[in-house]
């Protein structure tokens, strides 16, 4: 795994760090709050994890 992979999480792996469900993380990105980066057709997208400890952050979570 590249640096740049490990920058980039799925959505099970930010639920997690989120310490919230998999639904709630469709939520956020569904809402905007998340957004997803496509790497491949086919593959399925991924978060950057920047982007979910910024979430964390502005909403006063605690990360796992």
């Amino acid at each position: 795994m590249t640096d740049h992979d490990s920058a980039l999480l799925t959505k099970v792996e930010a639920a997690r760090l989120l310490g919230v469900s998999t639904s709630t993380v469709f939520r956020l990105v569904r809402a905007g709050r998340l957004t997803e980066v496509r790497l491949a057709e086919g593959m399925a997208p991924r978060l950057r994890r920047e982007d979910v400890l910024e979430l964390t952050r502005v909403a006063g979570l605690a990360t796992r």
